[in-house]
């Protein structure tokens, strides 16, 4: 996921960092103790952030595209816009979505575009995803009925159940307070790394 870590990560991130190396995983859904601020241990020197700190400064620092989502701001390019620049539906639709649905749809195009320039152009770009906030876009609902509730689960969970993931260079976290607040879909998907942030010490 970065390079050999020569610094101490809690066990959840050690997890995290073992089953996508070893290819067991390329989707993981955070939950537990999300919202509180935790240690960074960075080669500077450690300092407090937050849980999406964590992942783009301490896990994901070597990805060239970083892709978030959130159901306030929408969809945004944390890193390698040029790189996100190039892709041709980015050039006809430059605005990026708001809503879930096209959100996901969006950036599943582009993880296969990335896939298409590595097998066409022999251009190797490592593209993370997180997604914020996923119980509130994402909730379990009581009626079934739901075309476009179910049609983001489809498309989420066609990420983890894809094997390729992790060799393609790609990796997704899905960050939700409780696991049982998910659609089940997705928080049911065995093919999902299901990972527990504790309370701290």
């Amino acid at each position: 996921m970065s390079e050999p870590f020569s610094l101490v990560l809690p066990p959840w991130a050690a997890e995290i960092v073992a089953r996508y190396e070893s290819g067991a995983a390329g989707e993981f859904i955070l939950h537990g103790n999300i919202a509180d601020r935790m240690l960074l241990p960075l080669s500077g020197g450690s300092r407090l952030g937050r849980l999406t700190d964590f992942l783009a400064e301490v896990l994901l620092p070597k990805f060239s595209v970083v892709i978030s989502f959130d159901p306030g701001f929408g969809m945004k390019i944390e890193r390698g816009r040029e790189i996100f620049g190039e892709w041709p539906s980015a050039k006809e639709s430059p605005e990026l979505p708001v809503l879930p649905l096209q959100a996901v749809r969006t950036i599943g195009h582009f993880l296969q575009y990335i896939r298409n320039v590595r097998a066409m152009a022999g251009k190797t770009y490592t593209v993370a995803v997180v997604l914020r906030d996923a119980q509130l876009w994402l909730p379990v609902l009581p009626q079934t009925l739901h075309h476009e509730l179910n049609a983001i689960a489809s498309v989420v969970r066609s990420w983890a159940t894809d094997t390729n993931l992790a060799e393609h260079g790609q990796a997704v976290f899905l960050v939700a307070d409780r696991l049982n607040h998910l659609h089940p879909l997705v928080a049911e998907n065995p093919r999902a790394a299901t990972v527990a942030i504790p309370l701290p010490p």
